[in-house]
């Protein structure tokens, strides 16, 4: 059972009296000491009738608290019990005292970053699969014109213009909301940005969102961290159909995966805290592989990148390397599930990491992209002698050594360093059931669909084979 509105704590300190402890109280004042059969006329028996209805209406608004109290579930009931809200644990938004009807069966979420690649596929798996959704809140240093097609449907769209290393604008976007989907962050490998403003944007920013929570009374929040929080490492070790307790020497020297590995363990550390209201905080992040589908820049670059080249893309890691790959609306449809699914099982998956996965088959980078590439006119040349690793580190270590020597000069930031030729040239692929096990997740996508899907986006772009 949930925690327990305080104006019915009353209903449960103080069990329901029974029609017999409620007239014999007025049996003994009205008969002065005189035996209680002899006020037993019509009169008598139409107010112990009065009684026994008030005592069944209290018991009857008991077994409704029962009910009320059980909690918000994030999978629908039986159609003979609708889903219900938990008016003592939604946080702000839902008074104390209002009726357990279809008026205050309704959430209001906020997504940072939902604009963003993730975000926005969050944002519309949201609407169409949340069906408590009062009000969506779309918070995002730069909105998308998307978001007005939205904003005409029967759930309130509210786009918030904020940066996340602001806290009060973030604290004003909080405010009010039952859960936080916290996808806002700076993916940045090739070093476009500092180190510094990488770790303001995923360090910071967290820490921003987090405290917000506790300050408002906002109980959820549900954290898209990242694979490489773990690997691949910089030794190259493989991580072989491994899940969340698989050993594995996490070794983080590039500010991305430093700054993801703080941001997880401060969600993480943050579960159980004490938010306003006196509940606790239950958190969760989920650690997606891979990400692609439509929208996906980088798979949109090496589109374009063959369509210069004649159609042709140089094939310049081993086949053998194998990484797992997950669909975007897999990973925005296990973010929707696990922030359904956080009350009512928060002793089980609070606190809690998951690989977000799906099946999506295991191949290298390059043969991976090809499943999409290959059906709109690029075809994979693969050269007879492959670069050797060594050369190719040196060459990124030269670039790596221009980038810190040019950056107070000019932006140089080449697709080739030290830390991207070790995520390319390493075995890195996930197989687990834990999320099916916690919180019955299965891909809502399967990998014809995503394959589909991302194929028809990409004939879609501008300059794309017929």
């Amino acid at each position: 059972m949930g925690m327990r509105s305080p104006h019915l704590l009353h209903l449960y300190s103080h069990p329901a009296p029974s029609p017999s402890s409620l007239l014999e109280p007025e049996g003994r004042v009205a008969t002065r000491g005189r035996p209680v059969a002899r006020v037993w006329g019509m009169q008598g028996w139409r107010l112990g009738w009065c009684l026994f209805l008030e005592w069944a209406r209290r018991e009857e608004e008991q077994a409704e608290g029962d009910g009320v109290l059980a909690g918000w579930p994030g999978r629908a009931r039986e159609k003979t019990a609708p889903p219900v809200v938990g008016l003592g644990t939604l946080g702000p938004g839902l008074q104390p005292g209002m009726a357990d009807s279809a008026e205050t069966r309704k959430l209001v979420y906020l997504v940072t970053g939902g604009c963003g690649f993730l975000g926005e596929h969050v944002v519309r798996m949201l609407l169409q699969r949340e069906p408590r959704l009062s009000e969506l809140r779309v918070f995002d240093l730069h909105l998308g014109a998307w978001l007005e097609e939205l904003k005409t449907g029967p759930v309130q769209v509210t786009a918030i213009q904020g940066d996340v290393t602001q806290a009060h604008e973030v604290a004003a976007a909080v405010a009010g909301a039952h859960v936080v989907i916290h996808t806002a962050g700076l993916v940045d490998v090739f070093g476009r940005a500092s180190p510094e403003t990488i770790y303001e944007v995923n360090v910071q920013g967290t820490k921003n969102v987090i405290e917000a929570c506790v300050q408002t009374g906002t109980r959820f929040l549900v954290y898209t961290s990242s694979m490489e929080v773990v690997g691949p490492n910089i030794k190259r070790h493989p991580f072989y159909r491994g899940n969340e307790d698989t050993p594995y020497e996490a070794i983080h020297r590039h500010p991305y995966p430093c700054s993801k590995a703080q941001a997880e363990r401060l969600v993480l550390e943050a579960n159980g805290r004490e938010v306003h209201g006196g509940l606790s905080l239950v958190t969760c992040a989920l650690r997606p592989t891979g990400i692609y589908g439509e929208g996906h820049q980088i798979m949109r670059d090496f589109y374009h990148q063959g369509l210069r080249l004649g159609g042709r893309l140089f094939r310049a890691i081993p086949a053998s390397v194998e990484h797992g790959r997950v669909y975007v609306g897999n990973v925005a449809w296990m973010h929707v599930l696990v922030a359904q699914e956080l009350e009512q099982r928060a002793a089980l998956m609070g606190g809690q990491v998951y690989y977000c996965y799906d099946e999506s088959p295991y191949k290298s980078y390059e043969d991976f992209n090809m499943e999409f590439l290959g059906p709109c006119g690029l075809r994979l040349v693969d050269t007879r002698l492959l670069v050797p690793y060594w050369l190719l580190m040196l060459l990124a270590t030269l670039n790596a050594l221009l980038q810190w020597l040019l950056r107070p000069l000019l932006l140089y930031a080449p697709l080739l360093n030290p830390y991207t030729l070790a995520v390319a040239n390493t075995t890195f692929t996930v197989s687990t059931n834990k999320a099916q096990r916690h919180f019955g997740y299965k891909p809502l996508f399967s990998w014809e669909d995503s394959r589909t899907r991302t194929i028809r986006w990409v004939k879609a772009m501008e300059g794309s084979a017929p």
